[in-house]
């Protein structure tokens, strides 16, 4: 990944994100929608749900929307229902965002 803040962070503390990423997806349902924001912590979800994924492990039939293009990339790999969110990237966090739109109707 490009250099920057998100791949500075992949290797800090990794240990305990796999842990965290373990226990978040041990606690998703079958066919639930999930949204990633980008960070190696949500990275290392995306990563673990395409580990259960590839060995046939719940949850089944998930949804992930996500920012992050290297989370994208990890989902789609296991031929997950995956979409994307954001609209400009970002190399220091590896992420796509949104421009900041204000309106009088804000959902």
């Amino acid at each position: 990944y490009s250099p920057g803040y998100f791949t500075a962070q992949l290797e800090r503390n990794s240990a305990a994100k796999q842990a965290i990423a373990k226990v978040i997806v041990r606690s998703l349902a079958d066919g639930m929608a999930v949204a990633l924001t980008a960070g190696s912590t949500p990275y290392a979800v995306a990563r673990e749900i395409r580990r259960a994924a590839v060995e046939g492990e719940p949850p089944h039939n998930l949804i992930v929307f996500t920012n992050s293009v290297p989370a994208f990339l990890e989902l789609t790999a296991a031929s997950l229902s995956t979409g994307i969110l954001g609209e400009i990237y970002d190399p220091e966090d590896c992420a796509l965002h949104s421009p900041d739109f204000r309106s009088p109707f804000q959902p």
